[in-house]
């Protein structure tokens, strides 16, 4: 299994590709800059120098080179740009056609929707209900019923 944390965490003073050779001991057929074409990472600066959405891009890169049957990627979406959302459900995609299973957090509700075979929807700590493809139309009125409603109003009523 590997894992995409959505707080991502590099050693002080590693390049990218210092990070990514890290991951070619165990898969020494990983291709860094056949990958990094495109993700277009300067590998060869320090991971402190990067943005949010660098490090994202470094780290999920990292998780691919480990080549897992199960990936956990919690909030892979959160901090990067529309570009590379993108490229990354083209990747999500791909991981499921070759089989990969792939358990995938969010708050971005139509990221779920657009990938995932089933949504989960947790409340408490607990799983409330599993949406179904067919029930993904009807999801939101099931997760916030009224709720939308009241809070709606109460939006157009503040801003008056």
């Amino acid at each position: 299994m590997a894992y995409l944390e959505t707080n991502n965490f590099f050693y002080s003073n590693i390049t990218g590709r210092e990070y990514l050779e890290l991951f070619t001991y165990h898969h020494p057929d990983f291709a860094i800059e056949e990958w990094n074409q495109l993700f277009d990472l300067p590998l060869d600066q320090y991971t402190e120098s990067y943005s949010t959405g660098m490090k994202k891009k470094l780290a999920f890169m990292g998780v691919i080179a480990l080549d897992r049957a199960i990936l956990v990627l919690d909030e892979p979406f959160n901090g990067i740009d529309l570009e590379t959302t993108q490229k990354l459900k083209t990747i999500i995609k791909t991981l499921q056609e070759q089989g990969k299973t792939i358990l995938l957090t969010s708050h971005i509700l139509e990221s779920l929707i657009s990938l995932c075979t089933a949504i989960s929807y947790l409340a408490d700590g607990q799983i409330q209900h599993t949406f179904q493809p067919s029930e993904y139309v009807e999801m939101e009125e099931k997760i916030f019923g009224s709720s939308q409603e009241k809070n709606a109003a109460l939006v157009r009523k503040l801003l008056k």
